[in-house]
């Protein structure tokens, strides 16, 4: 297995691996609802694109 650091390009499959993670793993534990709140679906890549680039930043 080869770790690589994060690109903005993964964006998009981030943000589908989180919401599918949240309403897959933890649909046991909450309501749809609340996993509905907690992801929506509806990411602004831009906006995300923008946040994980602060905190990769921020980490090094």
């Amino acid at each position: 297995m080869i770790i690589r650091e994060y690109r903005s390009a993964d964006c998009k499959e981030l943000a589908e691996l989180f919401y599918h993670t949240v309403h897959i793993v933890n649909a046991k534990d909450y309501t749809k609802e609340q996993l509905d709140a907690w992801a929506t679906g509806k990411v602004d890549l831009k906006k995300w694109k923008k946040e994980d680039t602060k905190l990769l930043k921020s980490n090094r």
